[in-house]
Order: structure tokens, then sequence, then C-alpha cells
């Protein structure tokens, strides 16, 4: 019996030290990011502590890269952390991009239809840090959208 005790102790510390892990931090994470230019999906998920990132193309994105220079993503968060413990499920909520707000289909028609001027100064009040700026470029595309449709 006491020639297993040490292996049996290594065992248990190895088997604890993620449970504490995971029961203390979560043992995985996910949250979700839009590109405010293309609307490329980023998916981040955290798994024990080890970071895994996607990019998922969408309809939108692919429209955009056909007819649009190219850019570097400027990613907007989505507001919403998943966090998964072994017993409970946690959502951490907080600014979401206002980027959000605006459906794919709507900021495509935007683009469509704007002027050059327009769409410049759509993409800049989004990079903006400045909330109000970036309410006003969402605003900028519900109000061409809702005239358009006059």
């Amino acid at each position: 019996m006491r020639k297993y005790l040490p292996s049996f102790l290594v065992v248990l510390a190895l088997g604890c030290v993620p449970a504490w892990y995971a029961f203390a931090h979560g043992y995985r994470s996910a949250t979700r990011f839009t590109c405010v230019h293309c609307r490329a999906n980023r998916h981040v998920t955290t798994l024990f502590g080890h970071e895994s990132v996607s990019v998922e193309e969408t309809e939108f994105s692919r429209w955009f890269a056909q007819r649009q220079p190219a850019h570097v993503h400027q990613w907007g968060w989505c507001g919403t952390t998943m966090t998964y413990y072994p017993l409970t499920v946690a959502r951490a909520c907080g600014g979401q991009h206002p980027i959000w707000l605006v459906p794919p289909e709507r900021q495509r028609q935007f683009v469509e239809h704007a002027s050059a001027s327009q769409i410049e100064t759509f993409y800049a009040g989004l990079a903006s840090p400045d909330r109000a700026f970036q309410q006003r470029s969402i605003e900028m595309v519900f109000d061409s959208v809702n005239g358009s449709e006059r």
C-alpha cells in the first residue's frame, strides 16, 4: 500500500488543480466580435486559460470583399461573455458595440446607396471611442435607409 501512496497523491494533485481552476475561474468561456466594416465574426473561446480564435466569413463579408478596398478588421464586441463552470453558467454583460444594432442587410443597403463621404463619415464614427459619435453613425444608417423607403 505504501508503495502506491506517492503515485496516488500525484494523481490526486493533478486532478485537484484542474478541478479547482474550473470551479474558481470556469473551464470555458466564449464571446464574439464583428468587424464594423465587413461584418465577419470573430469567435474567442478560452478553455482552461488557453485562448482559441476563429474568424467566420459571412454573406456580407464576402460581398464587402468584392466591392470595397482591403481593410484592417476593427472588432466590435457583442457585449456578452459566457463562462461555463462545472455546476452553472455565468453571463457577463458590458458595453456592446453599436454596430450590433444594425442588421448586415441594412448596412449593405447603406453602403450601396451612400456617397463616398457618407461612408467615410460612417466608418470614422464607428472607429471613434466616443459613444455619441458611434451612435450618430448608426442613426445615419437608419435615417438613410428610412429616407430611401419613403
